[in-house]
């Protein structure tokens, strides 16, 4: 019979015996046992796709299972399979994740200790188990047990707990490999290294600072050096040839990836013997302790004298310098983690600052507490440890800690980064700081467009409801409102310009252009770039002029024209014009998304000849529905023809299309520094909760505040300083402040003094700007505080210039 089912043909004769078909159509006679081995080999397939995270060959088992399900298909339908071209048998499924896992932080923990350096990602190899590699691992643990017995009775201690740990490693190996597990022979470290003497005594002369240095040092040269010859050049040779064994070994195993890691180890070692050969400069400065060691080799003994060397040039160094060059050298993991333990801590410190100087001494002494919270951490971690970053406490406004950060190194810089001298604005670069007024120009310029900045994001958040991060644009304001006034008061004094940096601030910011009206549409034609020449034409002949039209009404669109440029194919129009447009319409999303701008560009012909069209490009507007901003190069075209040339333009709305939406940002922030000398109004109230520290006066100058203001603050707080210590604190602060204040003023001859009346006409001013604000945010109290604090100046004012006449 046949396994497709069919019967012999009615027009054949019965008596006459039916004529074999032709070879290609003859099916494989049934086996009893297809549909069974169909079956094991897809449920086998299907055990391994599940335990398969590789997208490639979950593609290729993917591919397999859906082969095997369509024969068993035909197998159960009676159609011919053919078994040659079934898929194989499966191999067995992997053990399951987490013992796996498990087994390889192990190895990789005796690694991180015995061949310290970058280590290279790991790569799929093949696993040895059973009593032979548990006698190994054994044999091993003994060996590290011994050597830390020794190590203790030598009076090395720390160096006897490293290598108890790297013994108890051992031991969790061989209860892995026990249970069933496997490890690659090439994986597993050599003996221990020998017992390295301490340093001598006249080492103890050297300079703290450059001890330090070599301290660490030390400790890698504990290692088992190589037993080739030759200085450096023979241990780097020595190294390659182990490294060439193991990439023959695994071409010969079939284990591409790690083939292809100890190629990548081999082109380090390539250009480490370069650098050598080439010798001076070039092998100086070559980073050696980057090279990772084959199994059983220590790091490089001849790094050490680069090392020390490099360490003696830089006996000054700082330790976060060293940390630094540690995370550098550090690969993959565990220096993603280093990097950002690294970062976190600068963050705290900055943090704790920027709370100082807004009088939050709570949060700075926390921030300071996490920023020395971090050095266990960084010691761990330097160490090759692994360390849980979900430990580390968030930054102010922040939800969580970096957690995520490790795994993902080059990412933006989180919040409070310093920012590189090429990134400061160029009034603040080279010869611009020279001047002191544009100095202070740009300082002031900076200062208020960051207090706008804020004030408008802390306004917007606040009313979608977004408290935390409000709060935190309006500690951000308040720092820029200290810092500016801070700024005027030195200004006038005409006093040299302060300190001050730039950091990268990572907030929440809503993305919105506030200088726009809310239906207002703004299109900016930039430069034409490249325009074609009309046949005939120089460039030099060339007068162009670009025409916009916004097709909202198609009887009356709306229109608009740049001005004429001469002589230029790559003419600079910087024309701006706004169109009104209700945003909430229909309509309006319908032509922004089907029709969109639409830009002619003009070119004079000649003397009482019409004005011919160079070319037209149109501009969809889709993209405002999740932007506010559109910055674009748009090609010529005459139809559906390209003519060559481009015009870059712009169009702004005040928010998208979908409402107002939020992004993670990086924002320039300026902190200006402030001296011990009299901090301004705004930092008053602060400087006198934080215990009134820098209330102090330098003698000879004018003081920046006004003594009715801080009479006025007085018996705001007075009637709290029995029952709130806070409060009773802050009363003595102000008031040492106010006797000081007095006493400086009463040195003062009348020429100070009207100077002092100049210091309280711009207090009046400031205190005005600052109701006025915080009537914008809707804040009466606060605004009524203000008011009064002006009025208080006023009346001092008015005291001081009358007895003056």
């Amino acid at each position: 019979g046949y396994l497709g089912g069919s019967s012999p043909s009615p027009g054949r004769s019965p008596s006459k015996s039916p004529q074999p078909p032709p070879p290609p159509r003859q099916p494989s006679p049934p086996k009893p046992d297809l549909s069974a081995l169909i079956s094991e080999r897809l449920a086998g397939y299907q055990r391994l796709l599940a335990a398969t995270e590789d997208p490639s060959k979950r593609r290729r088992l993917e591919r397999n299972v859906q082969t095997l399900n369509s024969a068993m298909t035909d197998a159960r339908s009676g159609r011919p399979v053919d078994v040659d071209s079934l898929p194989p048998q499966p191999p067995k499924p992997p053990q399951p994740s987490q013992p796996q896992s498990q087994a390889a932080k192990v190895q990789q923990a005796v690694l991180d200790y015995v061949n310290p350096g970058p280590a290279a990602p790991p790569a799929a190899s093949t696993g040895v188990g059973g009593p032979k590699m548990v006698a190994l691992l054994e044999q091993r643990s003994r060996e590290y047990r011994a050597a830390a017995a020794a190590a203790k009775s030598a009076g090395q201690t720390e160096e006897a707990l490293e290598l108890l740990r790297v013994h108890r490693q051992f031991d969790e190996a061989v209860k892995a490999v026990q249970g069933g597990e496997t490890v690659d022979p090439d994986d597993v470290p050599g003996p221990p290294p020998p017992l390295t003497p301490k340093p001598p005594a006249p080492q103890a002369a050297q300079p703290p600072q450059q001890q330090q240095q070599q301290q660490p040092a030390a400790q890698p040269a504990a290692a088992k050096p190589s037993a080739s010859g030759g200085g450096l050049a023979g241990e780097l040779a020595a190294r390659q040839a182990a490294y060439k064994q193991l990439q023959t070994k695994a071409q010969e195993a079939g284990d591409s990836g790690k083939a292809r890691r100890m190629g990548r180890i081999l082109s380090q070692y390539a250009e480490a013997v370069a650098a050598v050969r080439a010798g001076g400069p070039t092998a100086a400065g070559y980073d050696f302790s980057s090279l990772p060691p084959p199994p059983g080799f220590g790091p490089l003994p001849a790094a050490a004298p680069a090392a020390a060397a490099k360490s003696a040039g830089s006996s000054g160094a700082s330790a976060g310098a060293a940390a630094a060059a540690a995370a550098t050298a550090m690969g993959g993991k565990a220096g993603a983690q280093l990097r950002v333990l690294m970062q976190r801590q600068q963050q705290y410190k900055l943090a704790a600052v920027q709370a100082k100087r807004t009088g939050d001494m709570a949060t700075a002494k926390r921030m300071l507490g996490y920023a020395r919270g971090c050095e266990p951490m960084l010691q761990a971690a330097q160490a090759g440890l692994p360390v849980d970053l979900a430990q580390l406490p968030p930054l102010p406004g922040e939800s969580a800690a970096p957690a995520a950060a490790a795994a993902a190194p080059a990412a933006a810089p989180s919040a409070a980064v310093i920012c590189e001298v090429s990134e400061l604005p160029k009034e603040l670069q080279g010869n611009a700081l020279k001047d002191p007024e544009a100095v202070y120009d740009a300082l002031e310029k900076t200062l208020k467009e960051k207090l706008a900045l804020a004030e408008e994001n802390a306004r917007r958040f606040k009313s979608m409801g977004q408290i935390a991060t409000a709060d935190r644009w309006a500690k951000l304001g308040r720092s820029a409102t200290a810092d500016l006034d801070y700024l005027l008061g030195q200004r006038r004094l005409k006093r040299p310009p302060p300190k001050f940096n730039f950091i990268w601030q990572s907030v929440s910011a809503v993305r919105c252009n506030p200088d726009l009206g809310e239906n207002t549409l703004e299109v900016k034609v930039l430069n034409g770039i490249s325009l074609p020449l009309p046949e005939g034409f120089k460039e030099s002949d060339l007068e162009t002029q670009v025409k916009i039209e916004l097709p909202i009404s198609t009887e009356s669109p709306l229109t608009q024209s740049t001005g004429w440029v001469k002589a230029s194919a790559n003419p600079s129009y910087d024309f701006a014009t706004r169109f009104e447009v209700n945003r909430k319409a229909r309509s309006t999303a319908r032509v922004f998304k089907t029709r969109g701008l639409k830009f002619d560009v003009m070119y004079r012909r000649g003397f009482l000849k019409k004005d011919g069209l160079l070319g037209s490009a149109t501009m969809k507007l889709e993209d405002l529905e999740t932007q506010c901003t559109l910055h674009r190069g748009i090609d010529l075209m005459d139809g559906r023809k390209a003519v060559g040339g481009r015009l870059e333009v712009q169009v702004r709305l005040r928010e998208p299309l979908s409402g107002a939406q939020t992004d993670q940002v990086r924002e320039q922030w300026l902190l200006i520094e402030h001296t011990n000398q009299e901090l301004p109004p705004s930092r008053q109230a602060s400087a006198s909760r934080a215990g009134g520290s820098r209330a102090g006066h330098p003698q000879g100058s004018v003081p920046e505040s006004s003594a009715y203001v801080l009479q006025y603050e007085i018996s705001l707080l007075k009637p709290h300083a029995g029952t709130n210590s806070k409060a009773a604190e802050a009363v003595r602060g102000l008031e040492q402040r106010l006797a000081q204040h007095k006493q400086l003023l009463a040195n003062c001859g009348e020429a100070e003094k009207r100077q002092y009346c100049s210091v309280l006409q711009q207090l009046s001013a400031t205190y005005a700007q600052h109701a006025k604000s915080a009537l914008q945010e809707k804040d009466r109290g606060k605004a009524e505080k203000f008011l009064k604090k002006k009025k208080e100046a006023d009346r001092e004012f008015q005291d001081v210039s009358s007895r003056l006449r």
